[in-house]
């Protein structure tokens, strides 16, 4: 497939050292990465119990979120019947996670049922 289609598309291929900090990160996490994670039909980047886990990684300073990119990780979570979870990783040119750039994204009301002191 070439680049262009893949513009074309708004999709972008992931690198050698996203594909590491994708692999690396799920290791960290000590999620099972899905088969076929970035393929059209595949659903999200790994799992752990009752988490559907999204991996976006970046060498560069800054990564842009979409409401977009949240409501299809939510959706795909909610028909596996588990919670959505994004990791952000900004990495080096080895795919390493930079000092302090390892975020997980939750949403809300999961975060406020995890901090509930009832």
């Amino acid at each position: 497939m070439s680049r262009l289609s893949e513009a074309a598309r708004g999709e972008s291929r992931i690198g050698k050292a996203g594909r590491k900090a994708e692999k690396r990160t799920l290791k960290s996490y000590g999620a099972a990465a899905v088969p076929n994670s970035g393929a059209a039909n595949a659903k999200g980047d790994g799992t752990l119990p009752g988490l559907l886990m999204e991996i976006k990684s970046t060498q560069r300073e800054s990564l842009t979120l979409k409401r977009e990119m949240l409501h299809k990780i939510a959706g795909e979570a909610a028909a596996e019947g588990v919670e959505p979870c994004l990791a952000i990783v900004f990495t080096d040119g080895g795919g390493e996670p930079r000092r302090g750039g390892s975020w997980v994204c939750i949403p809300r009301d999961l975060f406020e049922e995890l901090t509930d002191d009832d």
